[in-house]
């Protein structure tokens, strides 16, 4: 029990506090190694007990295919220790997407409410230190300029007005924060109380003063599934009077998407994946290989979309396989919610949205602080679901 509260203790801080724990200085990485997340990985192995056969059997499996594509990555490049770093964080993060939600489940025994709470109080946390962000550093490119100071090279665009967060990118958080809401919808369904309904109007507020357009249309479409779509038009018809100069920014930059350095950076990044997956179109270039082209010529660790990033460093062989697996597991959880209560439903048609659309022009799909409790949040709902079609309690296995 105390191993598995230093994981949760753990994961609570990387939660909250995001990436503020780069300002630790180390010479691993020029944007700094993010301490917790290096600890996370590590305390969790303490847990390892937690999986079930199969579980470490998948997880050895898919270690193997990363490991593997590494492997003919240094046959191409010859060896490269930023790429051995990366695969080394790569392999936590997998890990602790089996862990992570063993752990969890056996100390929450299985309950979501707790789970939700958990999650939400770290949010909570993570909400009021980006506002305070927000205030100290309204134009982002000034906090990049501090950053620098103290020596990190965090590399951002220069967000004017738009909330960062404490995970330094409006557009990740936009999607993070459409969980968070989702999950306080869920808890205000349960406790019908002030306290979790105005934690849902501050995370759909924050969400808002993000401007992404893809994590906007992704909480639009999740809450026009929920009781709380006529909330959140009321929410930005505020939005729209207090801030409308930004609304307006917002509004140009979706309607002329042509003359949008962002979405021109982001198409420039799709083109360059495709043609470098071009070059090596069977087995890629190979795990973790793809940071050394992209950083420097755009300054960024991976293209803008999860599923091209996979393409161009697997190629279309094994991503064709572990595709049709992955792609078969989805099937299986989506399934589950025919027989789960309404949050199962509106937490399924979410997680469609973020991996089939928002993936695609950010690459959210293996950023840690969205993969880690999206992976936790859908494994208790499809746990606790198959129970619910087999008629078994938790006291009861």
């Amino acid at each position: 029990m105390f191993r598995k509260r230093i994981v949760l203790g753990v994961f609570w801080i990387f939660l909250a506090f995001g990436n503020l724990f780069r300002f630790i200085e180390h010479g691993l990485f020029s944007d700094h190694l993010l301490v917790t997340e290096g600890v996370l990985y590590l305390v969790m192995w303490g847990s390892l007990s937690s999986l079930s056969l199969k579980a470490i059997n998948t997880a050895m499996t898919l270690s193997c295919c990363m490991v593997l594509s590494f492997l003919y990555g240094c046959f191409i490049h010859g060896h490269d220790l930023m790429a051995t770093l990366y695969l080394f964080r790569s392999l936590g993060l997998l890990w602790a997407c089996f862990i992570l939600p063993a752990v969890c489940y056996a100390y929450f025994q299985g309950s979501m409410k707790k789970l939700a709470l958990f999650l939400c109080s770290a949010y909570s946390v993570a909400l009021c230190l980006g506002a305070l962000l927000h205030l100290l550093f309204p134009m982002a490119q000034y906090l990049w300029l501090f950053l620098r100071d103290w020596n990190i090279g965090f590399q951002g665009d220069p967000h004017q007005g738009r909330f960062v967060s404490v995970y330094l990118d409006p557009n990740y958080y936009a999607c993070i924060a459409v969980m968070g809401v989702l999950l306080g919808i869920y808890l205000h369904a349960i406790y019908r109380n002030k306290i979790t309904f105005l934690y849902t109007i501050l995370m759909l507020g924050s969400c808002l003063s993000t401007g992404s357009r893809s994590g906007l249309l992704v909480l639009f479409f999740s809450l026009l599934r929920s009781t709380w779509k006529w909330v959140g038009l009321c929410a930005l018809c505020i939005f729209i009077c207090l801030d409308y100069s930004s609304f307006m920014t917002l509004w140009q930059r979706t309607l002329y998407l042509g003359d949008d350095p962002s979405a021109l950076c982001r198409l420039e990044t799709f083109s360059f994946g495709f043609s470098l997956w071009k070059e090596h179109p069977c087995f890629g270039i190979g795990f973790c290989f793809l940071p050394s082209y992209t950083e420097e010529l755009f300054g960024l660790k991976s293209v803008d979309a999860s599923w091209l990033a996979i393409l161009v460093q697997f190629g279309a062989i094994p991503s064709l396989v572990m595709g049709l697996w992955l792609m078969w597991k989805g099937y299986l959880w989506w399934q589950a919610r025919q027989y789960a209560q309404g949050f199962y439903r509106l937490f399924a048609f979410y997680a469609l949205l973020i991996i089939g659309f928002a993936s695609q022009w950010n690459n959210v799909l293996f950023y840690p602080f969205w993969l880690l409790p999206f992976v936790l949040t859908a494994s208790f709902l499809y746990q606790n679901t198959l129970l619910q079609k087999n008629k078994v309690t938790f006291a009861t296995i």
